[in-house]
């Protein structure tokens, strides 16, 4: 006869089991879709034409590209740590759980016993269909590589289901329930993110490349790390090490916390009032910080107002955390988490001002700085550092230069004072962008927007260190290096979209790269400042791994860069859209000039404004236009020439904006 225990642990078993039956058949149906039928259609892209076989010879095939599946797989986690304690949500369902003869430890084993069956046996189906399917994949996936992707999904699942379950203890609603989890998985993210905007957006110096090049942030959220993690060939192994003992302690912390767990908690929404106070001021202060700067890009009327606005959004965005951490439409207001909120609110603020204006106002050292590298409105800066340590050359837009290194030093103290006026509706004059290689390897990056140089000390220190002009250090063909692979059809010209996947394979590009730097000692003997501020064509470039797309300037009188559009029948009629009807050619006579190379300097740092008053810029239209069209369309560029041909695509001239330097757009010189 069983005992009166063994018979409870299979009753308990199979109401665990019941729970989640239909939601893990499912998810094993929609798991044998996502993976087997996915990789079978893969195989057979070249027949279905969907795909390019080509895309998924590098890497894990279901780890790199598997982000769907991965997300089914996370929300099937959540679902089970949601499912499988649903019951403490409940009086009637928590007092038959616990009124059965066995222990709290127990029945929190044989839950998630039943759980991670759950998670493994529709991973086991999926990965022996993949397994048996493998020798009709035509090499797209080996065995081991099957396995490997089963592994690291069932990892990603016990992390996410992990954090789940934790945050699961701490409340007693199943709204609550999903709140939490949502707030454990992305809050810090958003909150962090929130703070970053609003700093950039009020304090001058904060660059807006900061969010999409910080890996921090991507950190701070374990399911957007793994998004990450997932498009790169190599995985931080690390980082997983270090979440998996997060998920590990957070399992430990929800036996603890079930084990201590009072049953008459149900009644309870949260089980430690702490917690409700820091989570209703987390949510308000992030609430304030979106509606605030929300409202105040809507409404630039001044400071007052712009207090007013974030005030107005503290105020809704508690209202709102009340509702949802209450779980009630009605909710109670407590004098006590009011206070707590307002202090809570203004400590946020002295320490938001103070730090923003620490991160702004910090100049280096010259004794500290290894090498700088600036640009304005006129020149193409890359911003990742990552990607430029990858592909790039260790020196790639960055000088050593003593003079260079105080004069950029120099250029940010001057910078650093200026306020970033962002009530101002007028123009602005000119963006900054700064950056240091520090000697102890570290980088830091500053963006200033310039909204006034009255007696152009800002323009003239640009001019010292030359920021416009193309020279070796930031040239994109001589920086790449050899052994980068990139994606065909992905090359870029003259922002214009080459997408011709003969003329662009990785052999293509990397003749053209070679040849390049051979032709390239032949333009010393060209005129260096038509070489130096004329000629500047943007290049881009997809690379197979890691999803990065490579971009830069290098000069279009380079034999190597002509013979190439020459051979592959590139027209600069259709790379700078001549045939648009807003698309514009203005000629500069340069035997009217007395000094050539002023003029192309000036291209570079005087304003259109200016530029245009000091000399003589002809529009083209009817038979010159198409004369300089042929020019153009023949590549017969000289940098000695007395013609200089300037494109702005798809712009008018009332379309070029009176501050920018003409220099932002495409310039050549050519024979009259």
């Amino acid at each position: 006869m069983k005992s009166k225990i063994l018979s409870s642990n299979s009753v308990l078993t199979k109401y665990f089991t019941g729970t989640i039956f239909w939601a893990t058949f499912a998810y094993t149906l929609l798991m044998i879709i996502l993976v087997p039928v996915s990789l079978y259609i893969m195989s057979k892209a070249s027949q279905f034409n969907i795909y390019n076989p080509e895309i998924y010879s590098v890497g894990n095939t279901l780890i790199n590209y598997g982000i769907l599946q991965m997300m089914v797989s996370m929300i099937f986690a959540v679902t089970l740590a949601v499912m499988l304690f649903g019951f403490k949500n409940k009086e009637a369902s928590s007092d038959y759980i616990h009124s059965l003869p066995i222990k709290r430890g127990n029945i929190f084993i044989n839950a998630n016993i039943v759980g991670f069956v759950a998670m493994i046996i529709p991973l086991v189906i999926v990965s022996i269909i993949a397994l048996i399917m493998s020798p009709i994949l035509k090499g797209l996936i080996s065995p081991m590589e099957i396995l490997v992707w089963a592994l690291f999904t069932l990892v990603v699942q016990f992390i996410i289901y992990a954090i789940s379950l934790f945050v699961g203890f701490l409340v007693n609603s199943l709204n609550l329930h999903l709140e939490m989890i949502v707030i454990a998985m992305f809050l810090p993210l958003v909150l962090f993110t929130s703070v970053i905007m609003n700093g950039s957006y009020f304090f001058n110096g904060v660059p807006k490349t900061i969010l999409m090049n910080s890996e921090f942030l991507t950190k701070l959220s374990f399911p957007v790390s793994t998004f990450v993690e997932m498009e790169s060939v190599d995985l931080n192994k690390m980082l997983f090490i270090i979440w998996i003992l997060i998920a590990i302690v957070l399992f430990v912390g929800s036996y603890l916390l079930y084990k201590n767990r009072k049953n008459e908690n149900v009644n309870s929404v949260f089980n430690y009032t702490v917690l409700y106070h820091i989570i209703v001021v987390i949510l308000t202060i992030l609430g304030m910080q979106m509606i605030g700067l929300g409202l105040t890009v809507l409404i630039p009327a001044g400071i007052i107002v712009t207090i007013f606005m974030f005030a107005i959004g503290a105020l809704i965005s508690y209202i709102l955390a009340l509702m949802f951490m209450q779980d009630n439409v009605r909710i109670t207001f407590n004098l006590k988490n009011i206070f707590i909120t307002i202090g809570a609110i203004a400590m946020f603020w002295v320490i938001f001002i103070t730090g923003w204006k620490m991160y702004v106002s910090t100049v280096p050292e010259v004794s500290e700085v290894e090498a700088v590298k600036i640009s304005d409105w006129s020149s193409t800066q890359y911003y990742s550092s990552g990607e430029v340590d990858e592909y790039f050359r260790s020196d790639y837009e960055y000088s050593r230069a003593a003079d260079d290194v105080k004069n950029v030093i120099n250029l940010h103290e001057t910078l650093k004072d200026q306020e970033l006026k962002v009530y101002n509706t007028d123009e602005l004059l000119n963006t900054i962008n700064i950056n240091y290689l520090l000697k102890d390897g570290t980088k830091i990056h500053r963006e200033y927007q310039v909204l006034e140089d009255p007696d152009e000390k800002i323009m003239s220190v640009l001019k010292q260190i030359d920021s416009s002009a193309l020279t070796v250090k930031n040239d994109f063909f001589y920086n790449l290096k050899e052994d980068n692979k990139y994606e065909n059809g992905s090359l870029d010209i003259l922002n214009f979209y080459g997408g011709d996947e003969i003329n662009s394979t990785d052999k293509v590009v990397e003749q053209l790269q070679k040849n390049y730097k051979k032709e390239y000692g032949s333009l010393k003997n060209m005129s260096q400042a038509a070489v130096k501020y004329t000629g500047k064509a943007s290049f881009g470039l997809g690379v197979k791994s890691g999803y990065a797309h490579l971009y830069g300037e290098s000069s279009i009188y380079n034999k190597a860069v002509t013979d190439f559009l020459k051979e592959y029948d590139y027209s600069m009629t259709t790379l700078l859209d001549l045939e648009e009807p807003y698309t514009s050619m203005y000629k500069i006579d340069l035997s009217k000039v007395k000094d050539k190379d002023q003029v192309y300097e000036d291209l570079n740092y005087m304003s259109y404004e200016n530029f245009k008053e000091k000399y003589d810029i002809e529009l083209l239209e009817g038979e010159n236009l198409t004369e300089a069209t042929k020019q153009l369309d023949s590549y017969k560029f000289n940098t000695e020439g007395d013609t200089l041909l300037l494109v702005t695509p798809m712009m008018n001239e009332e379309d070029i904006i009176a501050e920018e330097p003409l220099g932002t757009y495409f310039s050549v010189v050519v024979d009259e």
